[in-house]
């Protein structure tokens, strides 16, 4: 990615009419955004598409939590419920216990 595509992102994430494939092309967008500033050197930090997406559900929460949510904006991007819900479903859902005694019993065996 060139040095114009990266100080121009609102330029690469303009919409389009083609509705349908609006949101698979903004995402792959975004990802090629953050991920490519990752690859380009050790010091350089990339977000990924996880990244973003915990930190979309994290704002969701807030918002619907909190005391804002009587203001317009914050109002209009809770009525994204429904597609925060099937984001939620669709995230790998890990239990950290069971993960962390594998990961004793492991290392129990190894030593």
């Amino acid at each position: 990615m060139s040095d114009e595509d990266d100080s121009s992102p609102d330029w690469a994430l303009a919409p389009t009419n083609n509705v349908p494939v609006l949101g698979i092309k903004r995402l792959k967008q975004i990802e090629t955004m953050f991920v490519s500033r990752r690859l380009q050197g050790p010091r350089t930090q990339g977000l990924s598409v996880e990244t973003l997406i915990d930190m979309l559900l994290v704002l969701y929460d807030e918002c619907c939590n909190s005391s804002l949510r009587r203001e317009k904006a914050i109002a209009d991007f809770i009525l994204y419920g429904m597609d925060v819900f099937i984001i939620k479903k669709k995230r790998v859902q890990t239990n950290l216990t069971r993960i962390a005694s594998l990961a004793a019993q492991l290392v129990k065996k190894i030593a």
